[in-house]
């Protein structure tokens, strides 16, 4: 008994639309495993560097306790406690049980992508902040004679480079953000159309 050639194009149609789905749903898998190992990486730097700063901080107002360095420290604590504190509420999905279906899978894919276009839109923001407390710090002190022209050009160089490092690398991240945050939109289409 021969099937009817319309049917048998339908079902082979059928099982390659299956195969590519589960393709995509194992590569979904895949990169939200990769993706978990790289954001606890990134989130224990967070946290050395949080350290870095509070201790470095608080080290310098050791050494120099003048009332513009406690000041200075006190802008360090504060805008440190605040990014940690952002940063672990972002991240926030790190710690929930890992996901088991490939639905679950693909939201926690989700989730993260836009975790991490939060973090960046928050991290270039505080660059821009931080830039410009130390721009204003360095003209005051300029316009007070505590510093030289060559010291203040040379910091305002290195300012420069600081700035467009990191915004280089939080574009790329960005970019990189949405382009998993697209993967697992598309992904969750195609499980929806198999439904």
């Amino acid at each position: 008994m021969s099937l009817d050639p319309e049917l048998e194009l339908w079902q082979g149609r059928w099982r390659t639309d299956s195969d590519a789905i589960h393709s995509a749903s194992t590569e979904i898998q895949r990169g939200a495993v990769r993706q978990e190992k790289s954001l606890r990486l990134k989130l224990c730097a967070e946290l050395v560097a949080a350290c870095i700063y509070l201790f470095g901080s608080a080290a310098l107002v050791r050494f120099d306790p003048s009332f513009e360095m406690v000041l200075w420290a006190a802008c360090v604590w504060i805008a440190t406690f605040l990014a940690t504190a952002m940063s672990l509420w972002n991240w926030n999905t790190l710690w929930r049980d890992s996901a088991q279906s490939v639905a679950d899978f693909t939201s926690l894919y989700r989730k993260r992508a836009e975790a991490s276009i939060r973090a960046t839109t928050l991290g270039t923001y505080f660059l821009w902040v931080q830039a410009g407390v130390s721009f204003a710090w360095f003209s005051i002190d300029l316009a007070l004679g505590r510093v030289g022209l060559g010291r203040f050009l040379f910091a305002m160089v290195l300012l420069l480079a600081v700035i467009v490092t990191f915004a280089w690398q939080f574009r790329r991240s960005k970019q990189n953000a949405f382009n998993d945050l697209n993967r697992a939109m598309l992904t969750a289409e195609s499980e929806s159309d198999c439904a």
